[in-house]
């Protein structure tokens, strides 16, 4: 078999649950050259029993007994890795059947792009379409990622050499991808496909504690990055805003709205849309389909608008 062209990181933390599906979304894949690095991240929930259960030829499994996050598992396949090309996912989503193949030729047709995203499909933990999760503008400035983040991190597939110059920092964990997008923005040459080729979940119900630790490691960052704003006053603007935000989440929490808040980030799909999005969920979920089954078409993707930096 030629060697493969892109190593799928998949850093694994008690996803027991749900990540059998992401394996099969792998699977799924049209884009054959494909390799997989699968780092469990000290999970307690049954995580590693799966992996250790692999038998796969291109999937290569490390354990850990330390917890260390997500930022350093990150940076262990990215040193780990011989491919040109890694591909992000975190371990409960699932990926599009088109996803890679679209990427990668991305990348074959403009030999200067560094990092390629995507758009994103919303799941619920049943895997049940929940619509499109809202692509805001592609950031081109370090003060536009504090604003509003840089291209959705799980959809991210890029050269190594440019994860290699752009190291995670483990610290704060629940801001590993703000913190990269300020760093990298002003040197890289990003595109960002406005096509769902990536499924995300988000819990209906909604978690107050987990919202509000990231909150506050959002704020360590904009502390840290405090002079890429764009003036002096952004800083704090961006401070005040995380705080408002964070109030408003718990005002809702307790009157048990939201859940409803949050899945205003979702463009729901019209009938048709979402009949043949459901048909490629089933075919990412049947364990016993075969990938020459002709009776599901799984390119039926929205027109690709990019946006690049």
């Amino acid at each position: 078999m030629p060697a493969a062209r892109v190593t799928i990181g998949i850093p694994c933390y008690n996803c027991a649950q749900y990540l059998p599906a992401l394996l099969r979304s792998i699977e799924c894949q049209s884009f054959a050259s494909w390799e997989a690095i699968a780092v469990d991240d000290a999970s307690t929930d049954g995580t590693a029993e799966i992996l250790r259960s692999l038998r796969h030829p291109r999937i290569r499994v490390v354990f850990s007994k330390e917890n260390l996050g997500l930022g350093a598992r990150l940076n262990e396949i990215n040193e780990l890795s011989q491919t040109e090309f890694i591909a992000r996912t975190d371990a409960d989503d699932l990926m599009h059947p088109e996803r890679l193949a679209r990427q990668i030729a991305c990348f074959d047709e403009d030999p200067s792009l560094e990092v390629c995203a995507t758009g994103t499909y919303t799941i619920d933990n049943c895997n049940r379409l929940l619509g499109i999760r809202r692509v805001p503008p592609l950031a081109r400035t370090p003060d536009e990622v504090l604003q509003r983040n840089g291209p959705s991190h799980p959809t991210v597939t890029a050269r190594r050499g440019w994860f290699l110059k752009f190291p995670y920092r483990p610290h704060p964990k629940r801001g590993e991808d703000l913190d990269l997008w300020v760093r990298a923005v002003s040197d890289s040459r990003m595109q960002q496909l406005d096509a769902p080729l990536h499924f995300i979940r988000e819990d209906p119900a909604f978690d107050l504690a987990k919202y509000r630790r990231s909150m506050r490691d959002h704020r360590i960052l904009f502390r840290r990055h405090r002079n890429s704003a764009g003036h002096a006053l952004s800083h704090w603007s961006l401070l005040l805003q995380s705080y408002g935000k964070e109030t408003v989440y718990a005002t809702l929490t307790a009157a048990g709205l939201a859940g409803k808040l949050a899945a205003r980030r979702n463009v729901p799909l019209g009938k048709l849309a979402a009949r043949e999005v459901d048909a490629i969920l089933a075919r990412i979920l049947d364990p016993i389909h075969e990938k020459a089954d002709e009776e599901v078409e799984v390119s039926m993707i929205p027109e690709v608008l990019t946006q690049e930096a």
